[in-house]
């Protein structure tokens, strides 16, 4: 599994321990550090002499669709799956999906359902700021997928130019290919809610939204 990371000191340990716990699944959890100049590296550092089974690898800032397409180069093992740095995963997430993979032959990709909380360093006040949603909802993210490694090979990398949407336009890429996704009812990634959400910080970002979903939109015309 990969995890990309940039100055996450605050939140990366808790998103480690949120996988550890679920560790007979799976092999590996890789660290991709993006270049972050706080104390990063010195947290995952710290795990790493408990855990050998976790990858830390620091790249120059070039942006989470190159540090999880470089997760997914060096990664190991049949079945892919991401965390971002600041949320969680849920309890028995994996347990979940490889049960709905054995039950549902025919499906290409897991997710399952997510949740929202607030972040404990904000205050009642700073959390009343955000508009975040309040139920539990359709995980579209990718820190809630899971999938095998042809099948991501087969939609291709994660985007490397868009500043965010980088799952949007992935996951719009697999809608094109027709490929089937499975929501189990359950809770599988818990997301943070906190002062230094990327998609939290500008109207701008919507800009990148919109020009995504167009991209899709003009693919699909011109295969029609």
């Amino acid at each position: 599994m990969i995890i990309p990371v940039f100055n996450g000191e605050k939140y990366i340990k808790a998103a480690i321990t949120s996988v550890l716990s679920q560790m007979k699944h799976f092999l590996e959890i890789v660290v991709i550090d993006d270049g972050s100049n706080d104390h990063t590296s010195t947290v995952v550092q710290e795990l790493i002499q408990n855990y050998q089974n976790i990858y830390y690898k620091y790249q120059e800032n070039r942006g989470v669709g190159v540090a999880r397409n470089y997760g997914v180069e060096i990664s190991q093992g049949e079945f892919l799956t991401f965390l971002d740095a600041d949320d969680l995963w849920a309890a028995n997430k994996l347990t979940i999906q490889i049960n709905a993979f054995k039950q549902n032959p025919d499906i290409d990709i897991v997710f399952g359902q997510v949740e929202h909380f607030i972040s404990p360093e904000l205050s009642t006040q700073e959390a009343q700021r955000w508009n975040y949603p309040h139920k539990i909802m359709p995980a579209y993210a990718a820190g809630a997928m899971l999938l095998r490694r042809e099948t991501f090979n087969q939609v291709g990398k994660f985007s490397e130019t868009c500043e965010v949407g980088q799952f949007l336009d992935w996951y719009l890429r697999a809608i094109e290919l027709n490929l089937i996704s499975f929501f189990p009812p359950d809770v599988v990634l818990l997301r943070r809610v906190h002062n230094d959400n990327s998609s939290q910080k500008s109207k701008r970002y919507w800009q990148d939204y919109v020009r995504i979903i167009k991209s899709s939109l003009d693919r699909r015309r011109s295969q029609s």
